[in-house]
């Protein structure tokens, strides 16, 4: 499967699944951008796992930069 065969499916689980499979298709050096081309992409936040237990106030500000939580 290559990024140029994306097609919407129906659930989130099966979207997931979809693009894990085209990403396995591809150089990890692909961004979602190049492998997801027309996708509106916002931006992303990571968290890592030992990070998880303090991350609140992080969390909450990319909640309120992207839109997804007021205030």
């Amino acid at each position: 499967m290559s990024a140029g065969d994306w097609r919407e499916p129906a659930s989130p689980k099966a979207r997931s699944l979809h693009c894990r499979r085209a990403m396995q298709d591809r150089p990890a050096t692909h961004t979602h951008r190049e492998l997801l081309p027309g996708a509106d992409l916002g931006e992303s936040l990571v968290v890592q796992g030992e990070e998880v237990g303090t991350a609140e106030p992080q969390i909450r500000a990319w909640l309120r930069r992207t839109g997804l939580a007021d205030g």
